[in-house]
């Protein structure tokens, strides 16, 4: 990207145009409709692109750092509120009423999903973009899973959620429960 580039050609098929596009060109331009505006314009214009694909790479560069410097600094306190908790579990194990018990296993689950989040967002950091495979997912199951993550927020709201059939599709879990 650091190039402008533009094909001539006196060949005028849309063909050429979209090839010399793929293969890098910011512009393309068929010999016998060049004026010098158009040329100006055309190279201008390159220019821009190239630049705004510079600063789209220090950008795309500065987000990926970000997010592995956010997912390392969160996974110490995760840490510590999933021991914590397990303690707290083991503590009052067969002392406490289901209610309290059922609280203590959502706090875990809400652990685990966030610790599946930081995992995603490191992986986000290290690769730039997740390679994963997308594996089939039920689409239910990922609205109950946030559902019950969100249950004191939507209780909060005094708010109501209605869930019909939902399919499973091909996608990732993580960003699928991020999407919802």
């Amino acid at each position: 990207y650091d190039v402008p580039v533009i094909a001539v050609s006196g060949n005028g098929s849309e063909q050429v145009a979209v090839e010399s596009l793929k293969a890098g060109a910011q512009d393309y331009m068929v010999k016998g409709t060049l004026t010098p505006e158009a040329v100006e314009r055309a190279l201008t214009n390159a220019i821009e692109k190239v630049e705004l694909a510079r600063q789209l790479a220090e950008r795309r560069q500065e987000l990926e750092d970000f997010a592995h410097i956010a997912a390392h600094d969160l996974r110490a306190p995760l840490g510590s509120i999933s021991l914590f908790v397990d303690w707290l579990d083991d503590e009052i194990a067969g002392k406490v009423d289901a209610q309290t018990s059922e609280a203590i296993s959502n706090v875990m689950s809400c652990v685990d999903n966030m610790s599946r989040l930081l995992d995603s967002l490191l992986e986000y950091a290290q690769v730039g973009r997740s390679k994963s495979e997308l594996e089939p997912v039920s689409l239910e199951q990922v609205v109950a899973t946030v559902l019950l993550h969100l249950e004191d927020t939507i209780r909060k709201a005094h708010a109501t959620v209605r869930v019909e059939q939902l399919p499973a599709v091909m996608g990732h879990p993580v960003a699928l429960s991020q999407l919802i």
